[in-house]
């Protein structure tokens, strides 16, 4: 059998522990690193979507998704214990520990671990992680040892341990996060989870990790770029606005008695595109900490202009970096 995979990954990383903790090794399900942009044909005959991991178990027979694949993997006879249990009622409370735990607790460390810079996803995160660590605490007060599992690694803690041994590096870069409370049980837990011998096993360096969170914390170049710009005022905006060319080809320079202004106008082709777009506008201007002002038109069409009042009323360079970025967004429905 073959593993599509790439090492950073931490759905991979889930396929990873388990084989480690049932003693499947590479001689039973071997490992194929790939490259995301040119997956191979193989692997795209199972699954066209080209995500990873995905599991080929005989010539062009296979699937993907990484719970269903450590399903499959419990089982395969192998020397370690069940991943799920051996009898078909633990089973079934182990998947549906799992379902919990996912909602719980890893969809709120997610929101913040894939929040791009979002200045609302990690806000979000924050008001949920107060509960998450206490749904944790109390659940991990209920098992008989350190882990879901008791003394040894179950789907649970299998399904949460390439998250948790992030959370480091993610608490690091938002440091307002909620911790676990000091010596509860969910402290301990992630702080045990990163040092057990599978979990070591399975994971790339500290280096690889690190550096693919920060990846998922760092907000688009382009709204990089508007967070950086400066607030400073643009004697001759119509020059910047020709020099962008495409760039801002929406855009246009008006004068209205105060100063100049940037205005945009883009069209939507229904109602939920257009939903969609001011969402993602809203979440950008908190990013950025910078804000338009927006004119809607029956969900047909949506004004936009860009101006700054304070010190004195202009375009600023800042208005420029996030006009680009507007751009980009609401005519191809996603930053380049």
């Amino acid at each position: 059998m073959k593993l599509y995979m790439i090492p950073a990954c931490p759905f991979v990383q889930r396929i990873l522990i388990a084989c480690q903790v049932r003693g499947i090794d590479q001689s039973v399900l071997t490992s194929v690193e790939i490259d995301l942009n040119t997956p191979p044909k193989e692997m795209l005959a199972i699954n066209p979507s080209g995500s990873v991991p995905t599991i080929e178990y005989a010539p062009g027979e296979g699937f993907h998704e990484s719970l269903v694949i450590m399903e499959f993997l419990d089982s395969i006879e192998a020397a370690g214990p069940r991943l799920y249990g051996s009898a078909p009622t633990t089973t079934a409370e182990t998947r549906v520990a799992v379902e919990v735990a996912s909602s719980k607790f890893l969809t709120p460390l997610q929101q913040a671990m894939y929040s791009q810079g979002s200045v609302n996803s990690v806000r979000k995160a924050t008001h949920q992680l107060v509960g998450a660590w206490n749904w944790l605490d109390v659940e991990l007060s209920k098992a008989s040892g350190r882990f879901f599992g008791g003394t040894q690694l179950n789907a649970v803690d299998i399904s949460l341990a390439p998250f948790i041994a992030r959370w480091k590096w993610l608490s690091e870069k938002y440091p307002e996060l909620p911790k676990p409370a000091a010596g509860s049980r969910a402290e301990k837990y992630i702080a045990q989870i990163p040092e057990h011998e599978a979990v070591m096993n399975s994971l790339p360096s500290a280096d690889i990790m690190r550096s693919t969170t920060l990846r998922f914390l760092t907000p688009h170049p382009l709204l990089q770029d508007a967070i950086n710009a400066p607030r400073t005022l643009l004697e001759n905006p119509k020059a910047t606005l020709e020099a962008a060319g495409q760039k801002l080809s929406s855009w246009k320079i008006e004068h209205d008695g105060q100063g100049f202004c940037l205005k945009g106008l883009f069209r939507f082709k229904n109602h939920s595109e257009a939903l969609s777009k001011l969402n993602w506008l809203h979440d950008a201007q908190e990013t950025t900490d910078h804000h338009t002002s927006i004119v809607m038109r029956d969900f047909q069409e949506s004004e936009i202009i860009m101006v700054t009042h304070e010190p004195k009323w202009g375009v600023t360079q800042k208005d420029v970096a996030l006009a680009i970025a507007i751009q980009a967004f609401f005519t191809e429905g996603q930053l380049p």
